[in-house]
């Protein structure tokens, strides 16, 4: 018996919601990107107030 990839069985596994299965799987990667602009977001405004630069509009 020939042993199955992880891709192939979660191919088998997901049947015929594959489109489905992928898209859950490329949302969670997006949902993952916009967790973490939050934390992009507050690094840059504390470099800014460390380095002395009160100017919002400036980043």
């Amino acid at each position: 018996m020939k042993k199955r990839s992880t891709i192939g069985w979660l191919a088998e596994f997901a049947g015929e919601k594959k489109s489905l299965y992928a898209a859950s799987v490329i949302l969670a990667a997006v949902g993952v990107v916009c967790s973490v602009v939050p934390y992009v977001l507050m690094s840059n405004m504390v470099t800014n107030l460390i380095d002395g630069n009160r100017d919002c509009a400036t980043s």
